[in-house]
């Protein structure tokens, strides 16, 4: 299978990438090549440099597979770059479901719980509420939105899944603003205090 994954330099996209280049056809297009230590199979992932918000047909053409995985991964980019989740998670992928309309692969789509906002109702699921918070949420629930939409009109398959709390190798230990898991795993093996808030609910 040809596999086309973008972001597939980051923290999640670089397991996946990891784990399907054993047995796939690989390529990653990534914005920066600072992640490419993360590739434990570098001989077998082909790597395209540049912004998702560029992707062309022929970037997709003979794809089996594509997932999206590119996006930014701060909620407070609204206080410094409102623009960058909006040009990222949004136009990016317009660009990306423009560059698949024609050969049609399987579209994967990676987005996130935050997009639930406060839910009233735990556990939640697919049909719980989204009320997002912020600005990164929005735009990935607008990406959502996009996807189904173009899935529709252009007849190809479209999963999305949102993923909660990712942690595991690869992920910094100390960035407070994402991966609060890993922050707070280091934080016990080092036997530091560790913040409670709303009661530990998640």
């Amino acid at each position: 299978m040809k596999v086309l994954i973008t972001g597939g330099l980051g923290f999640i996209g670089g397991a996946l990438t990891n784990r399907l280049c054993r047995e796939h056809q690989v390529t990653v297009l990534t914005r920066s090549v600072k992640g490419q230590a993360r590739l434990r199979f570098p001989e077998r992932v082909r790597i395209r440099v540049g912004a998702v918000e560029d992707v062309k047909a022929a970037d997709c053409a003979g794809m089996d597979l594509v997932v999206h995985c590119a996006s930014t991964v701060d909620n407070y980019n609204i206080l410094t770059d409102p623009y960058l989740d909006v040009w990222t998670n949004c136009a990016g992928t317009i660009a990306l479901l423009e560059a698949c309309k024609e050969h049609k692969p399987k579209f994967l789509f990676v987005s996130t719980f935050f997009v639930y906002g406060n839910a009233p109702k735990l556990p939640v699921d697919e049909r719980s509420p989204c009320e997002p918070l912020g600005l990164y949420p929005a735009t990935k629930l607008c990406a959502e939105q996009f996807c189904r939409i173009y899935g529709r009109l252009h007849s190809f398959h479209v999963n999305i899944c949102r993923l909660t709390n990712v942690y595991g190798p690869g992920e910094a230990f100390d960035n407070t603003k994402k991966g609060a898991f890993n922050y707070l795993i280091r934080k016990a093996q080092l036997a530091e205090l560790i913040n409670v808030y709303r009661g530990g609910d998640f």
